[in-house]
């Protein structure tokens, strides 16, 4: 599995080995998706605001980010294993953050509140 090196250009995993190019169908995540930089430096709210409209759009399919309270249920309610998943890639590209697998439970993905807690925290130890 050594794909280590300038050929395999592993930009979070997501490229294809010696291409550059993205792994995937920009259309499963939305053009904009792919249309973004891949770290960005917001504040807080904005974190926040960003990970509710990726909640909206891309795990609950909706068209409005209104639809996502600080309660909303995740893990247990909108979301299965495959929307987890997602989520957490694209708060480590979106964000740079990353998440040790201890800290990838249901706890910490059950509300969308849990999940601004869990970024909150992660975003002030860096």
């Amino acid at each position: 599995m050594g794909c280590d090196g300038p050929a395999s250009r592993r930009a979070g995993g997501r490229t294809v080995r010696g291409t550059g190019k993205r792994v995937g169908d920009p259309e499963a995540w939305g053009r904009a998706y792919y249309d973004r930089p891949a770290v960005s430096t917001t504040p807080g709210a904005d974190m926040n605001a960003k990970v509710r409209t990726f909640i909206a759009t891309e795990i609950m399919l909706e068209d409005d980010a209104s639809v996502v309270n600080d309660d909303t249920r995740l893990v247990g309610g909108v979301m299965d294993s495959l929307g987890l998943m997602q989520l957490v890639a694209f708060v480590q590209e979106e964000f740079g953050i990353t998440f040790d697998e201890t800290e990838v439970t249901p706890e910490n993905f059950r509300t969308v509140s849990s999940v601004e807690r869990l970024l909150g925290s992660k975003s002030r130890s860096r």
